[in-house]
């Protein structure tokens, strides 16, 4: 019942990519058993909507910027840290993906979504989540 009820209550704009993006990542979360959710974001909405589904996993958000590591650490089962800005949304997952195991949140060989987006370095353009081993 807590699923459907969840399901119920979470906005979303059929319109933005980014809320069909954070739907599936934490369906994914669920039904592939990820250890954990990871979200490099420039402006901390997509940790926000990720935050809203409430999945049962960690959520992990990544950012260069201070001010949005501290507005994600305050979001529902968000843990944030610091990553560099990249380029290349390739370089950004991996990056991202080394990050996680780093910082000792995920153990090697783990298996977890990473959200991003094209192009790279812009915020509000999440459009993928990427399911990897670490």
């Amino acid at each position: 019942p807590y699923r459907s009820w969840n399901e119920e209550r979470v906005r979303r704009d059929a319109r933005d990519p980014a809320y069909t993006v954070a739907y599936s990542a934490c369906a994914a979360a669920r039904d592939l058993h990820l250890a954990a959710l990871v979200v490099p974001t420039l402006s901390g909405r997509s940790a926000r909507l990720l935050s809203a589904h409430r999945p049962q996993v960690p959520i992990y958000a990544l950012s260069p910027g201070k001010e949005t590591i501290r507005r994600c650490g305050l979001m529902w089962g968000v843990q944030a840290g610091s990553m560099r800005r990249h380029e290349t949304t390739e370089a950004l997952i991996a990056d991202a993906a080394s990050r996680v195991v780093e910082l000792g949140w995920v153990k090697p060989g783990a298996r977890i979504g990473i959200t991003a987006g094209l192009p790279s370095g812009r915020p509000g353009t999440t459009s993928l989540v990427q399911v990897q081993r670490v």
